[in-house]
Order: structure tokens, then sequence, then C-alpha cells
């Protein structure tokens, strides 16, 4: 979904997102995007994709928005102060997780 230096998947949404984007989107998954569903879609995606790896920052599992980004290029404040904390990490997020990674084979 993205590195350390791109927004979040939500962030990249509610804020960066150009209205042609968002319709090649919609087109592509045959849905309305909505704040409610971007990280679903993207989640989807990348462990549907062939790649034999698919690696997903927690901001963007944990639905975050711009708020919990690592960095922004070109600047020196701010950037690297997001932190995981363990109360972050429920039994529903595993759950969802889960179910994903073994709906899309990613079992190793």
């Amino acid at each position: 979904s993205g590195t350390h230096d791109n927004n979040t998947v939500l962030g990249w949404f509610l804020e960066d997102i150009s209205p042609k984007e968002k319709k090649r989107l919609e087109q592509f998954y045959g849905k309305k995007m909505k704040k409610e569903n971007i990280n679903d879609f993207i989640f989807r995606m990348a462990y549907a994709s062939s790649a034999k790896l698919a690696v997903l920052p927690f901001q963007d599992l944990l639905e975050l928005d711009s708020d919990a980004r690592m960095n922004i290029p070109g600047t020196s404040k701010g950037n690297w102060t997001w932190r995981l904390k363990h109360e972050q990490i429920t039994k529903k997020l595993e759950k969802k997780i889960a179910s994903k990674v073994r709906l899309y084979g990613r079992l190793y």
C-alpha cells in the first residue's frame, strides 16, 4: 500500500487523490470508493496480487489517516514520531488479517 514516505491510504484518499484517480479506482473495483472501504480495497488488491510478498504498514491495517504518516520527504520536523501501541493490536484486527491471509493463500 505504500512506504514510510507515502501518506497512509486513508490520508491519500482524503487529501491527495485526484478525481480522475478516484474514478479509475471505482471503475476497477466496481464500487463507489469511500473512506469506509478504501483500506479494505487496497488490502485485498495487495494480497490478491501475484507478488511473492505483500507488505502493508500497520497505519493502513489500522485504517489511520495522515496523522499517522511516518515521514514527509524534504521536511525535518514531525517525522518518525508515530508508534504502534500494543493495545492497537486487537483480536478484531488479528482476525481480519488472518482471514485475508487464508483467503488469498498467503500462508508460507
